[in-house]
């Protein structure tokens, strides 16, 4: 699923500082979006990728893809195995925070 050497944590840039990071990633240019996010979720939560319930049940993962293939300064939110889940268009990257 991609080189995890770029993984940080760090603390929310959100006004509600009772959130913090619990991981966040860059989108590795040979995964897809959602590859990043089962990444993380899985390296986060110490679970296999068989134990998650497939990504596409909780958000629409063709226009997550769109979003950040467009480049775009938008951000898709939604919450996922416990985990709220930041994917972030202009950085390029993921982010993980407890639901």
């Amino acid at each position: 699923m991609g080189d995890t050497s770029n993984m940080r944590t760090a603390p929310s840039a959100d006004a509600d500082t009772t959130r913090r990071i619990a991981h966040e990633r860059p989108v590795h240019s040979t995964e897809t979006v959602c590859e990043a996010v089962i990444a993380a979720v899985t390296t986060v939560g110490g679970v296999e990728m068989g134990d998650l319930e497939p990504l596409y049940s909780v958000v629409d993962t063709e226009a997550v893809e769109r979003l950040v293939s467009s480049k775009s300064d938008a951000r898709v939110v939604f919450t996922y195995e416990g985990y709220r889940i930041t994917v972030d268009g202009r950085s390029n990257s993921v982010a993980l925070t407890r639901a």
